[in-house]
């Protein structure tokens, strides 16, 4: 029997034993502690210091294979699942924040901040997703995974998430249908996001708008109709604005008029409906003529002819009550920007409460005598045409509204 041949590789060293430990070892503890169903307290205590020590050391294709073994094991420490939850690769993360029982709530919230949308639909399936998650979800997801939202529980989507969601148009065209068939939107929240809402909402927060005025008049005693917030010159010199000066500068003045945050006042005038800007008009009594010229003016290029009627017909349907009580609640929910006062020093205009939307839905738009704030970048003594607005954040010094709701009145 010959002899046994010499090995070639004599003279090749001997890898490390210990960066072999490193690089497997996590495996194969892994095998070891899933082949058992229970584990006592200590041997779950050990592993998990094992499993974080080892965790940096192992390879991503081991990594992966630890998190499929166990995202449905039972006794993994929790510290071990957070970790696998919170790896930067998601085919780490996805079985364990779509399989293991319960995760720390920092670390969904996290995940859900930074995606991918495959995370945030495995994230949306759990069972123990707290609201901070939800919200982060609301504000981030794509409308695809956003869907899932409608067969949560409604206790679970507070206002924040509820807020959140209403932020976003896109969203609300797919979600909104799901969330108002469930009736889970509030109407408070339906008044404050009519801009955003999907046409169902709209009719809801329509109907509620009606109801809230009805009752307001109820309650206020003898029967007192509501008057137009703008006198005929005025609302002659904002056509005007609209016709020669375009969106942005009639935003502008919408926003001052109305004392509503810029950008908010800019989402009225870009609402591809036309509905959200109809009832703005119809709170400042717009005739419904000059109304359809604006709406051509400003939204004709997105608005179709059966879009333009429907906006009108909203105009000349909605109560003057409801739509100064829309207005109302639009501004109490998105707070105007801070105004100079008398000696120069920026302050933010006192919101309305409860209290006053109840006495009156336009609290804030008149002055205590009833008359009107007179809006200086229309004054009523000018009866010449209205010439070039600058923009909005570089208006000129006539255009600056009084110091405040209650400031300087219209001139009889």
């Amino acid at each position: 029997m010959s002899p046994v041949p010499p090995s070639r590789d004599l003279d090749r060293p001997a890898p490390d034993p210990d960066l072999i430990r490193k690089d497997r070892l996590l495996l194969a503890a892994t095998e070891l502690f899933c082949a058992r169903e229970r584990h006592d307290r200590s041997e779950q205590k050990a592993f998990g210091e094992l499993a974080l020590q080892l965790y940096d050391a192992t390879s991503l294709a081991d990594r992966r294979r630890v998190a499929c073994l166990l995202a449905r094991a039972s006794g993994v420490p929790s510290a071990v699942l957070a970790r696998l939850a919170d790896d930067a690769d998601a085919l780490v993360a996805y079985p364990v924040l779509l399989h293991a029982p319960q995760l720390d709530q920092d670390v969904l919230a996290r995940v859900a901040g930074r995606g991918p949308e495959s995370l945030r639909r495995a994230i949306l399936r759990r069972a123990d997703l707290a609201a901070p998650a939800l919200a982060i979800l609301a504000a981030e997801a794509e409308p695809d995974t956003l869907i899932a939202l409608a067969d949560r529980r409604p206790d679970e989507l507070d206002d924040t998430v509820l807020e959140a969601l209403c932020r976003r148009p896109a969203v609300m065209d797919r979600l909104g249908p799901l969330l108002a068939e469930r009736n889970l939107l509030p109407s408070d929240l339906l008044l404050a996001r009519f801009p955003t809402l999907d046409p169902v909402n709209r009719q809801r927060a329509l109907a509620a708008a009606g109801l809230r005025a009805l009752a307001d008049r109820a309650r206020q005693g003898p029967p007192r109709l509501p008057r137009p917030l703008l006198s005929s010159a005025l609302l002659q010199k904002l056509s005007a604005t609209a016709l020669a000066c375009g969106p942005e500068a009639f935003a502008g003045d919408l926003s001052r008029l109305l004392d509503l945050d810029g950008d908010f006042s800019l989402s009225i005038v870009a609402d591809a409906s036309g509905e959200s800007l109809a009832v703005a008009l119809k709170a400042l009594g717009m005739p419904a003529a000059d109304t359809a010229s604006i709406l051509v003016r400003l939204a004709g290029a997105s608005l179709s002819l059966e879009a333009l009627r429907a906006a009108l017909r909203l105009h000349e349907t909605l109560g003057l009550a409801a739509a100064q009580l829309l207005v109302a609640t639009w501004r109490q929910h998105a707070p105007a920007e801070g105004t100079a006062t008398a000696t120069g020093a920026a302050t933010t205009p006192v919101r309305a409460g409860a209290e006053s939307r109840a006495a009156s839905p336009v609290a804030g738009l008149r002055g205590s005598d009833g008359g009107i704030t007179q809006p200086q970048p229309l004054p009523q003594s000018q009866p010449q045409s209205v010439p070039q607005s600058q923009p909005v954040a570089g208006a000129q010094p006539q255009t600056a509204l009084p110091a405040s709701r209650g400031g300087t009145r219209q001139a009889s």
